[in-house]
């Protein structure tokens, strides 16, 4: 790139493919944006083997880092993965499903019925209908994981919780609507996220006192019922005083 910036970066084909400027999101922006006239190629090393490929690229990427830092349009450090050893915080992924939802979708509003549909007109050969269910016939009968199996009254209450709309609950019960059965606790009618968190009341037996007040917390933020933290602590946290003072709570 003129302004200095570059990127290291390895291709995998027989012969030099002269279409191919990189794999990397930000070297492919880039030159979405400034156009190939303002980048330059140049080969720097032919390998005889993938991992002997692999080890070149790292050397040259560390290299890059070493020189031009923060101006490298390589995201990793190394040739094997961007996220090799790092996992998402929950806010990103958060703002990444926030960011893919509604109006932010690309397909929001976009109608693939009639017309608009790629197979609208159009009919499967009976070559690629055996193909298809081939395929199917795999996952049938007693290949089937869920064959012989029946879904338990919570299950079912869940699957159908999660395909509901968001709740705005008016009271803690509301928020949680415990259903006492077998001596078992469960939350229903909650949006799916809420079930994974607040997981923390199996047979009668709660997790560690901080869990179960973060887990309280994070239902009073998605909710913003922050109103009801205090009447929740009562329902369902013991020991809530000494927790008030560890735990940042909201009300």
């Amino acid at each position: 790139m003129k302004n200095g910036r570059a990127y290291v970066g390895s291709h995998c084909k027989p012969v030099f493919n002269k279409n191919y400027w990189g794999g990397g999101d930000n070297i492919k922006k880039a030159i979405k944006i400034y156009g190939r006239d303002n980048f330059k190629r140049k080969v720097l090393y032919w390998a005889d083997t993938y991992e002997e490929l692999l080890l070149k690229e790292t050397h040259y990427i560390t290299m890059l880092f070493d020189k031009i830092g923060a101006q490298a349009y390589n995201i990793a450090r190394d040739a094997v993965a961007a996220m090799r050893g790092r996992k998402h915080s929950e806010s990103t992924k958060l703002l990444y499903s926030q960011t893919r939802m509604g109006e932010n979708n690309s397909m929001f509003g976009v109608s693939m019925s009639g017309a608009k549909n790629g197979m609208y007109g159009k009919n499967h050969t009976e070559k690629t209908k055996k193909i298809i269910s081939e395929k199917l016939s795999l996952n049938r009968g007693e290949d089937h994981g869920n064959y012989g199996k029946v879904r338990s009254k919570y299950t079912i209450n869940k699957i159908s919780s999660s395909k509901k709309g968001k709740i705005t609950p008016q009271s803690p019960d509301d928020t949680f609507n415990v259903i006492h059965s077998e001596k078992r606790m469960f939350y229903i009618d909650c949006p799916s996220y809420i079930q994974n968190i607040i997981s923390s009341y199996r047979a009668g037996v709660w997790q560690k006192q901080k869990t179960v007040i973060s887990n309280i917390n994070r239902v009073c933020e998605y909710f913003d019922c922050h109103q009801f933290y205090d009447t929740l602590l009562e329902m369902y946290a013991p020991n809530k005083d000494y927790y008030k003072n560890t735990v940042g709570c909201q009300t």
